[in-house]
């Protein structure tokens, strides 16, 4: 019998392990356990003994039965050619860069800021950027951890990408992900291998979406229903345009309550610029509530939107953005929008009601923008922040309108004295 992928998975676990052996290759197997799991196996006899070895070659599933074959077939020349054991696949292992070491080294060397890529132009990555690429490498290692890095082919890189066909973005952030860490890669001399090359990835669709003020109240409300920190997460996000990376990651020494001011650092955003936001009355009030829960005064370098790290040992911002968005859609009953759309549904309703371009672009802080450029850009940050300020008290009081909250009382952010 010609071991092959339709044998392997036509064969049903009994109460003890067996071996399909392959007449093809002799000694080549594949054991069935009885928990279902099944491993290729290679048995040989060094030249001149009757002692029989076995030795396990890898996992089915991780292995075709073609890599494994081919293992295999090494395996036997090398007893017939070296007349010794060949080197057991632990140790091979271990002198192979596999794809699982490959991302950890990569991750590593951008969060030590020594991995740069073009994309990165030389700068640290962000958080945000840091989260997403993890995320794509991650499906890369569950696929293909194991392997060797340089056995990875396109083939292996399709194979997963088609999980993704229906999904337009995360189809084009795995592959950039996953082409970006072999292009450090080869210039690190660790592969010589493209197997991301000439696969053609298409963007998604522009997004349109705006929520209507309505639809942003039901959201809203949704939310309260919610553990606090990710009600204050949601209308936070709702009431001041942000990221959602730039909210989770906000800290207590960037807000200052007094002046109604965020400070984010240009560490913190996608345009690498700092980005001096005045806080709308709704958010202020967010941020004076979760002050106030604090049983001591909390430090600058405090999230303001704690939660316990997947580890369970320590704090990390929050996490689970897929599961808040079900939530919110389930509860809420609105539907076809991302959290992202926060940000476009605030200009555009406040540019109906005569908010100027520059300004709500200022306030959503672009990487790349027509009116934050050159000597416009250079003076911009410090002469936006009144007219920001406006732009924020309009858009607080069309969403107190439309929740069903009372007006915001007159009374401004304390002015202090520069002189």
């Amino acid at each position: 019998m010609r071991l092959t992928k339709s044998v392997i998975d036509r064969a049903k676990p009994r109460a003890r392990q067996f071996t399909l052996w392959d007449d093809r290759l002799g000694g080549f197997g594949c054991t069935v356990f009885p928990s279902g799991k099944r491993s290729f196996v290679m048995r040989y006899r060094l030249p001149g003994s009757r002692t029989r070895y076995e030795k396990t070659l890898g996992h089915y599933g991780v292995l075709t039965v073609e890599e494994a074959r081919e293992m295999g077939e090494q395996m036997a020349r090398s007893v017939q050619t070296e007349q010794r054991h060949p080197m057991a696949p632990a140790e091979a292992a271990a002198s192979v860069l596999t794809v699982a070491r490959l991302v950890e080294q990569y991750v590593a060397g951008l969060r030590a800021g020594t991995a740069t890529t073009k994309r990165l132009k030389g700068r640290d990555a962000a958080p945000g950027y840091l989260e997403d690429t993890l995320l794509h490498l991650e499906r890369f290692a569950t696929a293909y951890g194991p392997l060797g890095a340089e056995a990875v082919t396109r083939r292996d890189v399709v194979a997963l990408l088609n999980a993704y066909v229906a999904h337009p973005s995360a189809h084009r952030r795995l592959h950039g992900a996953i082409h970006r860490m072999y292009a450090w890669a080869r210039s690190h001399e660790l592969v010589t291998s493209r197997p991301t090359d000439d696969i053609t990835t298409t963007s998604p669709a522009a997004r349109e979406r705006v929520l209507s003020l309505e639809e942003l109240a039901r959201i809203w409300r949704a939310a309260e229903g919610l553990e606090h920190v990710y009600r204050d997460a949601v209308h936070l996000m709702v009431v001041t345009g942000q990221r959602r990376a730039e909210v989770a990651g906000m800290t207590w020494g960037e807000t200052d309550l007094v002046r109604a001011l965020w400070t984010l650092p240009a560490a913190r955003v996608k345009a690498r610029r700092q980005h001096v936001l005045p806080l709308a009355p709704l958010a202020v009030a967010t941020l004076q509530a979760r002050r106030g829960a604090f049983q001591r005064e909390p430090a600058a370098k405090d999230l303001v939107l704690p939660t316990i790290a997947r580890d369970g040992k320590g704090i990390a911002p929050i996490s689970g953005w897929n599961w808040l968005k079900r939530e919110l859609d389930r509860r809420s009953g609105v539907t076809e929008w991302r959290l992202h759309d926060f940000r476009r549904s605030l200009v555009s309703i406040c540019a109906e009601h005569g908010a100027d371009i520059a300004v709500l672009d200022s306030l959503l802080n672009h990487a790349s923008s027509a009116t934050r450029g050159g000597v416009i850009g250079t003076y911009q940050r410090a002469l936006l922040i009144e007219p920001t300020r406006k732009v924020m008290a309009l858009w607080d009081g069309l969403l107190r309108e439309a929740i069903g909250l009372p007006p915001a009382t007159q009374a401004g952010p304390r002015r202090v004295s520069v002189a």
